[in-house]
């Protein structure tokens, strides 16, 4: 008979068990035989949840996928899943293009895909596996000499973070805009290097720690703070995961643009 776990804490396999992990539309299966694991994967329906589920057999594995061992010398190990934000910059586009006023500051929400790290292990805790929980395609941010690839997101930025009907599997990012310079200025895409962000628990949906960033014009970096601390839009969140790269608390970096042609490809 099949049990149910909570999705973020730590677990034990029994010989012969499966394991399957339901994160969206991203399915994984871990079976524990003898001294390997054997994992795999698929992507399927988007909008299936978080769920862990233990089963005493893998009769429901379909039979195209193919299977990864991972060997260990101790059978008992702990596994734990991470939620983490991708491993690249992610750029966005407002619901509408964007004008802010001299002086001014705007607030606003990404839904972004988690990743999920999965680590192995007993006294010290191991990755051995990590996956998007979404296949997001490549988008190149910026000129063809000092661009970046980034990734493309599906979603808008928007200022109500209810209006996104958050779904577990992602994660919410505040991003506060502030233009300090003394004419407006407009943008309708926004780059947010998301691998310098923490991941929170909160009641409804996962968290990332705020971010602000401030325009200099048009032909100059931005300046980018990360806020470390909580975030404070819902109450009692708790840390999942830190940073993959730790930032200064100040950073020089291209955000906007203010051109209207881009270029996404998978």
């Amino acid at each position: 008979m099949a049990k149910k776990m909570k999705l973020w804490e730590e677990f034990k396999m029994e010989h012969g068990e499966t394991i399957k992990l339901q994160i969206g539309a991203l399915s994984v299966w871990i079976k524990h035989r003898g001294e390997e694991y054997l994992f795999t994967y698929a992507y399927g329906d988007d909008n299936n949840g978080l769920s862990v589920t233990t089963l005493k057999t893998s009769d429901t594995v379909p039979d195209d996928l193919t299977w990864s061992r991972y060997i260990v010398q101790d059978s008992s190990i702990k596994f734990q899943l991470v939620p983490v934000l991708p491993d690249r910059a992610v750029v966005v586009n407002p619901e509408f293009p964007v004008t802010l006023a001299p002086n001014s500051d705007v607030l606003f929400f990404m839904s972004i895909p988690l990743w999920v790290k999965i680590l192995s292990g007993n006294n010290k805790m191991v990755e051995f596996l990590e996956i998007p929980s979404q296949v997001l395609s490549n988008t190149w941010f910026g000129d063809s000499m000092t661009g970046e690839l980034c990734y493309a997101l599906m979603t808008r930025a928007l200022i109500n973070v209810e209006e996104h009907g958050v779904q577990p599997q992602r994660i919410v990012c505040p991003v506060r805009i502030l233009n300090k310079e003394l004419n407006a200025f407009d943008f309708q895409r926004l780059c947010v290097h998301v691998e310098h962000m923490k991941v929170y628990s909160g009641t409804r949906h996962l968290w990332s720690n705020e971010v602000t960033i401030t325009y200099k014009g048009n032909e100059q970096p931005s300046e980018v703070r990360y806020i470390d601390r909580v975030p404070k839009y819902e109450k009692n969140c708790v840390l999942l995961s830190l940073e993959r790269q730790p930032a200064q608390k100040r950073i020089i970096s291209r955000s906007f643009s203010l051109l209207k042609s881009f270029t996404t490809f998978d």
